[in-house]
Parts: C-alpha cells; sequence; structure tokens
C-alpha cells in the first residue's frame, strides 16, 4: 500500500505503470540498436556509456536500483561498454596496420637487403585472423539468445558488416594488393627463392588470398626458375663425370665406379625437393633431369662391369 501511494505520488493516477513501461520499451530498443548500429565507434559508445553510468548512479542513490527499468539500464550499458571495448580494439589495430603499411617502401627494401630473413611488422601479420575474432558467431548479436544476459555479453562481438571491420578489410585488400604486386615484381627482377618466399609469406598474413593473381604469377616464375635449376644441376654433374671419366680413359684407366652413382643420387635428391616445392614430376625439365639420372646410374653399371672384367684380366695374366 505504501508503494502504492509513492508510485501516485510520483505519478499521476493511471499513468505510472504506462510511463514505466514506456521507459523499459525504450531501453529496450536502445539496447536492440547499439547491437545493430554498423556505424557507431569506440569514441561514441564510450561517451554514451559514460552518460548512462552517470544516470544510472543517480537512480541507484535514490532507491531505485533493483526497479525493472534500472534492470534492463544496466544490460543496455553493459552492451555498450562490451561493444565500445571491441571498436577500441579494433580501431587500434587498424591504426597500426596502416602505419605499418605506410612504410611499406622501406620495408620491402629491407627484406630484399636481408634475403627474407628481416622480420615483417607484427601489425601487418595476421589480419584476416583478426578480423575473424570479432566477428559475431552464429549471426548478428542482435538475434542471438540473450536469456543468459551475463554469458551473451562475455560471448558478443560485432556484426559481420559493422563499417570498422568494413574499413579495416578495406585497408587490408589494398595493402595486400601492393605486396603481392611487389613479390611478383621481385620474382620477375630475379629476386632469390628466399627473398620471394618471405614476401609471399608478408603478403597473405598481410591479407591476401593464396591465389591471389599475382601470387599465382610468382608462384610460375619461381617453380620455373625450381624446374630450370635442377636441369641445370643435373647437366653440370653430367658433365662433370664424362669429363672425369675421359681423363681416366686417356691413362688407360678404367672410370671410377661409384662416381657416377653418387651424381645420380644427387639429381634424384634436387627433383624430390623440387617435387615437394610444388614443381610437377611431368615437367619436361624434370623428365629430362630424371633421364640424366637413369643415364648416370646406367653408366656406373657400365664401369663396374669394365672395373669387374679388368680384375679378372689381371689376375689370369698374373
Amino acid at each position: 500500500q505504501q508503494q502504492q501511494q509513492q508510485q501516485q505520488q510520483e505519478f499521476p493516477t493511471g499513468i505510472a505503470a504506462d510511463t514505466a513501461a514506456s521507459t523499459d520499451a525504450e531501453e529496450e530498443v536502445l539496447l536492440r540498436r547499439t547491437l545493430k548500429e554498423l556505424s557507431d565507434n569506440a569514441q561514441m559508445l564510450f561517451a554514451k556509456a559514460a552518460e548512462i553510468t552517470e544516470t544510472s548512479d543517480l537512480v541507484v542513490e535514490f532507491g531505485g536500483a533493483r526497479h525493472a527499468t534500472q534492470v534492463i539500464t544496466c544490460r543496455t550499458l553493459a552492451v555498450i561498454k562490451r561493444k565500445a571495448e571491441l571498436l577500441d580494439e579494433v580501431e587500434t589495430r587498424t591504426a597500426e596496420y596502416e602505419a605499418a603499411h605506410a612504410q611499406h617502401d622501406e620495408l620491402f627494401q629491407t627484406i630484399v637487403k636481408s634475403e627474407g630473413e628481416a622480420p615483417a611488422p607484427a601489425a601487418l601479420c595476421g589480419i584476416r585472423k583478426f578480423i575473424s575474432r570479432f566477428v559475431h558467431r552464429g549471426g548478428d548479436p542482435v538475434d542471438a539468445d540473450r536469456s543468459d544476459f551475463g554469458a551473451f555479453v562475455r560471448s558478443m562481438l560485432l556484426p559481420y558488416g559493422h563499417g570498422a571491420l568494413e574499413h579495416l578489410r578495406k585497408v587490408a585488400d589494398e595493402s595486400s594488393d601492393w605486396w603481392a604486386k611487389a613479390t611478383n615484381q621481385a620474382a620477375a627482377d630475379g629476386a632469390s627463392k628466399e627473398i620471394i618466399k618471405a614476401l609471399i609469406a608478408l603478403t597473405v598474413s598481410a591479407g591476401a588470398a593464396k591465389n591471389h593473381p599475382y601470387l599465382l604469377r610468382t608462384e610460375v616464375i619461381l617453380l620455373d626458375r625450381i624446374a630450370e635449376r635442377v636441369l641445370r644441376d643435373a647437366q653440370e654433374l653430367q658433365r662433370k663425370d664424362q669429363s672425369a671419366a675421359e681423363n681416366s680413359e686417356k691413362f688407360g684407366r678404367v672410370p671410377p665406379v661409384g662416381q657416377a652413382e653418387k651424381a645420380a643420387e644427387t639429381v634424384e635428391a634436387s627433383i624430390k625437393q623440387a617435387r615437394k616445392e610444388g614443381v610437377k614430376t611431368t615437367e619436361a625439365r624434370m623428365v629430362e633431369a630424371a633421364a640424366i639420372a637413369k643415364a648416370l646410374r646406367d653408366e656406373d653399371g657400365l664401369r663396374k662391369r669394365m672395373a669387374s672384367r679388368a680384375a679378372r684380366q689381371a689376375a689370369a695374366a698374373s
């Protein structure tokens, strides 16, 4: 009865319940609007949180801490604070990413001069994973189950299409595209495999898809170079073996047994490594290198037979 009298004093008769219900509805609208909003930012939300906190403290001071409206206000405040903190992290990382990319020319030269050993700035790395960590799971947060409100707030993330995330995606697209083109140009200019691998890793970590057109072109250049090296090395090993064999024959000796076999093993190891790096076994230069390895093994087999025959002849002569 006292509570009824107090309510009638605070609100004109017949208006108290309607006013409280209206206030609750407004708070619910604010909560849902906060969850759905795509263009707010951390500064805006921190300011709103401070404003609500100040009002809420006054309500508590005058004994309204357990009023239904106050409960909804506290829930709204929790959502605003959580979203402000999330946006603050995203905005900070975006600023760091943009600052790091602004130094792209200097960083590119550092990586090239260090033969790919120079570390990439942490702000550029893993950007797609960073973005995904801030996207709410299972749809937009406004549609999520809020029956356990504490658990909801703790797990709440940003809508996929929030402006802060969209801006970071755009920045990452532009930056990684620059790195993909620079990587391709470095490969075309003859940069070492180590440099190219380091640049590809940075480009992907900075946000580019592994099948980015310029990275695919770079991969073609790299694989072409690997295949060329495998064949060139195989031809050189075969040339050296033939030269050593001819020198032995000049002095009437059988060419050393095992020399060609060892060369064949080296060629086969190069072919195996090239396959691991992505060169197809059917690539023409790989096929030719494999043929050289076989020829070297065949040559070593012939030398073994020649050495055995020479040993038998020497034994018979003695």
